[in-house]
């Protein structure tokens, strides 16, 4: 899983036909990886994010929702495919070729001339957080809560 940017990022200024909150989190997966098995037994997520010079720690609690392809997907929905094909343009060749499975002559890496099989393979897992944990060792932790989807976060404790 590869962090990809806000569910904002992708959709256009002011256009949120979508009726998504737009501090989603979106990450880029492989349908065949382990955590896109462990994703489509249990939506209930944990992401984790450790800065070192500052010694922070934030932890998300949130619902993951795959996104894969079609014919990959029992909750497949034509909305959220517009979202995985902006990810998927906005993504580097060299990233892309990561989901490609035939190797190119040298054998090393995806051939760009499989694109397609590459988008079969590629997902989006978008991130619903609903609590932050932020930790400042050694001893500063602060817990924020959106109780609503209207994106109000709330302070629990300080």
């Amino acid at each position: 899983m590869v962090f990809r940017g806000f569910l904002s990022d992708f959709l256009e200024a002011g256009n949120n036909q979508l009726n998504l909150r737009d501090e989603i989190l979106v990450y880029t997966c492989d349908r065949d990886s382990k955590k896109v098995k462990e994703l489509q037994n249990n939506h209930n997520a944990e992401i984790c994010w450790y800065f070192p010079q500052t010694r922070e720690q934030f932890r998300l609690k949130s619902v993951g929702t795959l996104v894969l392809s079609p014919e990959n997907d029992g909750t497949y929905c034509t909305n959220k495919e517009i979202i995985r094909k902006k990810v998927w343009n906005f993504i580097s060749d060299s990233a892309k070729e990561m989901f490609i499975r035939k190797q190119n002559s040298n054998g090393t890496g995806g051939d760009l001339k499989n694109l397609e099989e590459g988008y079969c393979n590629f997902g989006i897992i978008l991130f619903n957080v609903s609590c932050i944990d932020h930790v400042v060792l050694p001893n500063v932790r602060s817990i924020y809560k959106n109780e609503s989807d209207g994106g109000d976060w709330k302070l629990i404790t300080d």
